[in-house]
């Protein structure tokens, strides 16, 4: 945790029992969140981005949300719901562009997860 109590950027986001949990409940939005199928849009997006900035999809999620966020789209979008939960407006400033992303992709999922 940094000294501002922010956590990001760093190996895995999800470092608490609360973090977990918001990082978990992400991946339940992400599968649920048809179909704009957030996690494939905003996979896209970061490889975008990388691409723009001339290094790969690893490097940018890895300076700009978590280690653990390179891993794929699943893992990158849970990452960045935790960061943006967690963290709100102290979240970095891709984890508020690629949670846009998945915010915008997954609109909708409610009415799949909720009686």
């Amino acid at each position: 945790m940094e000294l501002d109590g922010t956590i990001s950027g760093r190996g895995v986001l999800a470092s608490s029992p609360r973090a977990t949990a918001l990082h978990e409940f992400g991946h339940s939005i992400g599968v649920h969140g048809r179909p704009g199928m957030p996690e494939y849009e905003v996979g896209q997006t970061a490889r975008r981005l990388a691409a723009n900035q001339g290094v790969d999809v690893k490097t940018l999620v890895g300076r700009g949300v978590s280690h653990y966020a390179g891993t794929d789209d699943a893992e990158l979008s849970a990452e960045v719901f935790a960061d943006v939960m967690i963290n709100g407006t102290k979240a970095t400033g891709l984890s508020k562009q690629l949670f846009a992303v998945f915010d915008s992709n997954a609109k909708g999922w409610e009415a799949l997860v909720m009686p």
